[in-house]
């Protein structure tokens, strides 16, 4: 049993580089999504996001159309079925619980068709899109969202063929 990945000893600093940029976009993200957001599901899609950005950074999924375009489906899919829930379970007497649950899967299953359709896989942003469907947002959580998100696209953008895939 293999403990450490020793096909790349060499470029241990590189490893420890990236991954103390991921902390730092973490903290930064965290810091200023705490003050707005405090939902989980939404937070946890964005550090799925930052591992990708700063881990496999030349995959398609780590190129900067993707994340935003592929948050931007996750958000409006989630957006739109959750304002759904609320009055579907009212008017069909039915538990919110299991419209939440049902409309989380449509939220993930039709952000991933959109991705797929528009060639901008971001899997992180079909959670989001979940995580809006499960949990109570506001306006504000969005936009914090999108400046979370910006601030990922810019740091692979600045960072560009500097960062390397670690995996």
């Amino acid at each position: 049993m293999r403990r450490l990945d020793t096909k790349d000893q060499g470029r241990l600093c590189q490893y420890l580089a990236q991954c103390g940029m991921a902390t730092l976009a973490g903290v930064v993200i965290m810091l200023s999504l705490d003050v707005v957001v405090r939902r989980g599901a939404i937070t946890a899609s964005l550090g799925a996001s930052t591992f990708i950005v700063f881990v496999m950074p030349q995959g398609r999924t780590a190129e900067p159309r993707s994340i935003a375009l592929g948050y931007v489906i996750g958000g409006v899919a989630g957006c739109l079925l959750s304002v759904a829930v609320t009055p579907l379970s009212a008017q069909m007497a039915i538990t919110e619980h299991l419209v939440r649950t049902v409309f989380g899967a449509l939220a993930v299953g039709s952000s991933t068709f959109a991705m797929v359709l528009l060639d901008a896989e971001h899997p992180p942003a079909a959670g989001f899109a979940l995580g809006l469907v499960l949990g109570k947002w506001t306006m504000a959580d969005l936009g914090a969202v999108a400046m979370a998100v910006g601030l990922l696209v810019f740091a692979r953008l600045a960072l560009g063929r500097r960062l390397v895939d670690l995996l």
